[in-house]
């Protein structure tokens, strides 16, 4: 992937970390598709999943000043970009 391939090139050593903001359809066999999918280097990236969508909401909250709004007729979780910015 892109950003690991970027970190490695100017030796920087990262962990990276990504979760879910829909852990009713993110299992851990559809997160490891993604990954396969797109090159992830899993010796340094972490995909999380398996915890409430309350607990997800207070994390975005609390830690990305930003809410979830998750329609059921709706496949698409949005959110703001604060979410990738932080």
């Amino acid at each position: 992937m892109e950003i690991q391939e970027k970190a490695e090139s100017r030796n920087l050593d990262l962990q990276f970390v990504s979760f879910t903001v829909d852990p009713n359809h993110d299992t851990p066999d559809v997160l490891t598709d993604y990954m396969d999918r797109y090159g992830v280097d899993q010796s340094n990236w972490q995909f999380l999943t398996g915890y409430s969508e309350k607990e997800i909401e207070t994390l975005m909250l609390d830690s990305f000043q930003s809410t979830v709004l998750n329609d059921p007729e709706d496949p698409d979780i949005l959110h703001t970009t604060n979410f990738f910015s932080n």
